[in-house]
């Protein structure tokens, strides 16, 4: 679960704050992305006939975390990069821009 914990560290190192400092910024929302990319996959790889109703809910349930994942850090990149853009190289802000402004 480290990939967790670097998600949480990257959003409170952006947004400066500590544990619960920022809506968002927990480890917990990655591990949920995580456990429903699993049960998702799982699911879809099983040689036995797969329940059509399951796997449209596991896949709806994987789409809502992954979408919650990438808004938090949307927000947190947007946050960022108003806040440190005088702080950035010009490298840096080439790696962020097409992110940031990812729709």
């Amino acid at each position: 679960m480290e990939k967790a914990m670097n998600y949480e560290y990257l959003l409170r190192r952006i947004y400066q704050v500590g544990r619960y400092g920022v809506a968002g910024a927990d480890a917990d929302i990655f591990r949920a992305l995580l456990m429903n990319y699993t049960l998702y996959n799982g699911e879809q790889n099983k040689e036995r006939k797969v329940n059509q109703e399951r796997l449209n809910d596991l896949d709806y349930d994987y789409r809502v975390s992954l979408n919650e994942v990438w808004d938090h850090l949307q927000k947190a990149l947007h946050y960022g990069n108003a806040k440190f853009t005088n702080e950035l190289t010009d490298e840096e802000k080439d790696i962020i821009e097409p992110v940031v402004h990812f729709k």
